[in-house]
């Protein structure tokens, strides 16, 4: 995909790294070429960067998987269960960027 196609929530990846993208931005200067500006969270580490693209540059679509889940308890980390394997797994508060769930 091109890098015009990175809209906000799309999800890609760079350098093998999950990139989601926060706010688009897509400007067109006079005589130049236009550039596409994202903010993007990387869903692996947490950390929230600033990226820069020309609108031609080819960027990598992720292969992400998103599944229901049940909030069970936070014992440092957030403890979810799927609710159809009743598979329980962990998400590590960091993940979340600050923000505190509401469950």
């Amino acid at each position: 995909m091109i890098a015009t196609d990175l809209k906000t929530g799309r999800i890609y990846q760079e350098n093998g790294q999950p990139l989601k993208v926060l706010k688009y931005e897509h400007i067109k200067v006079s005589r130049g070429s236009a550039n596409v500006k994202v903010r993007v969270k990387n869903l692996v580490t947490g950390q929230v960067l600033e990226k820069g693209y020309i609108s031609t540059a080819r960027v990598e679509d992720a292969d992400v998987q998103t599944k229901n889940a049940q909030y069970l308890y936070n014992d440092g980390s957030y403890v979810f269960m799927d609710p159809v394997t009743f598979e329980q797994f962990s998400i590590s508060e960091d993940v979340f960027g600050g923000l505190i769930p509401s469950f």
